[in-house]
């Protein structure tokens, strides 16, 4: 909060940039993919995934690079965006997996969403995603977790061959 209120944050100049990519600027677009700031790269790559949907097959590089940047919520925008471009390869649901490996509860929320947009293609995860459920089972303060679990674990079990 006090970081966002010091000014050096620079909200204003993010808000109009980002307004600018979701208006369609595929300079801007282009620019921040490789821009400095996580918060300008995974804008960018909602707003190119949003606006273009798998017509962005030009993106699908710099989709993949970034599903291993330091930031977790632009790994999973990548994976997704890369997902949804058509990628078949292990990579956009290897990186989930990562990043519910690495424990944070929010990025943990946003994977499992995605993983569940996947559907079927999100079946490797099954396993770890049960173990989350198990290791968040009696903590209170990941009730979302639970849920987010829960929930994807009954859709995919009705793609897995067996019931666990």
């Amino acid at each position: 909060y006090e970081y966002v209120r010091s000014g050096k944050y620079q909200l204003k100049e993010k808000i109009s940039i980002i307004h600018k990519m979701y208006d369609g600027d595929l300079t801007k677009i282009r620019e921040c993919l490789k821009s400095d700031d996580p918060v300008l790269r995974y804008w960018a790559i909602l707003s190119s995934s949003a606006l273009y949907g798998n017509k962005m097959k030009e993106f699908k590089e710099v989709y993949e690079n970034l599903t291993d940047d330091k930031e977790d919520a632009v790994r999973i925008a990548a994976s997704e965006a890369l997902y949804r471009v058509g990628d078949s390869s292990e990579k956009p649901i290897m990186t989930l997996i990562d990043v519910l490996k690495n424990g944070n509860v929010s990025a943990s929320i946003y994977a499992l969403d995605v993983m569940e947009v996947m559907g079927k293609d999100a079946l490797p995860a099954l396993p770890w995603v049960k173990n989350i459920l198990l290791y968040n089972m009696n903590k209170s303060s990941t009730y979302e977790i639970r849920a987010g679990s829960m929930r994807l674990i009954e859709k995919l079990s009705g793609f897995a061959n067996s019931a666990w």
